[in-house]
């Protein structure tokens, strides 16, 4: 979300992780649409929001939200019986609170250090 330059390799890693760790490959769809889906939502707001404090609750609010795509492959896919609107928000209540706890963290490290300086290619 700081650089469109990061963008393939979190891609990437989310497609290593749901191909590695994943126990159904359907995964690898639906997850990696979410991460695509999400970060460029979040590239488009990074535009026009120049706070990076706030474009990191953002991002954690844009990741809760689209959590109706994982929602769906739970419903539809692992056929779980719990309502789409349950697995819709007990998801994203889980992925706001596991991003929000890391917003400090990674604030701290970007004012701390320069991003940009690990970047294989400029």
């Amino acid at each position: 979300m700081f650089n469109k330059k990061f963008f393939w390799g979190i891609v990437g890693g989310v497609f290593l992780a749901n191909l590695f760790l994943s126990p159904t490959k359907v995964d690898l769809i639906f997850g990696l649409a979410h991460t695509i889906i999400s970060l460029c939502i979040t590239m488009l707001f990074g535009r026009f929001i120049v706070n990076k404090l706030l474009l990191m609750f953002i991002n954690a609010f844009v990741f809760s939200f689209n959590m109706f795509i994982i929602a769906y492959m739970l419903k539809v896919f692992l056929h779980l019986e719990d309502t789409f609107m349950f697995l819709w928000v007990t998801s994203g209540i889980s992925e706001f609170i596991t991003m929000a706890v890391a917003i400090p963290l990674v604030y701290f490290i970007i004012k701390r250090m320069n991003i940009n300086q690990f970047m294989l290619f400029k």
